[in-house]
């Protein structure tokens, strides 16, 4: 039986003006031709197990023309530094300080604090 082709797509080069002809079979054959779930790319990985980051690394913004390895290696990259982050913070419970956020417990203990120009008599 002879393959059923459903379109034909024609791509013509920019760069050499040369002209391609393209015929698609049927939508499910593309499909399975196009689906990546089991795909498997290879990058270099910057994550570490957690409580293991020692330093924040900065990390290029995402661009269009963008692998997928460099894409992964980015963000393991980032998830590197949500690590980072997380091991600063800690784990100790800062509910009961100010609105129970980092940025409100440091100002509720800074509104707290004396003056720095702050003295004790004649000690």
């Amino acid at each position: 039986m002879a393959d059923k082709y459903i379109s034909n797509i024609v791509a013509i080069s920019a760069s050499s003006g040369t002209t391609t002809n393209y015929k698609l079979k049927d939508a499910e054959a593309r499909a399975a031709a196009a689906d990546t779930k089991n795909a498997k790319t290879t990058f270099t990985s910057s994550d570490v197990a957690d409580g293991s980051a020692t330093a924040w690394t900065t990390v290029a913004a995402l661009a269009n023309t963008e692998t997928h390895a460099s894409i992964f290696a980015k963000i393991s990259q980032m998830f590197k530094n949500i690590r980072y982050l997380y091991k600063l913070l800690g784990t100790t419970d800062i509910s009961s300080i100010g609105d129970g956020t980092v940025t409100g417990a440091i100002s509720a203990l800074n509104s707290g604090k004396a003056a720095s120009n702050h003295t004790h008599g004649n000690l």
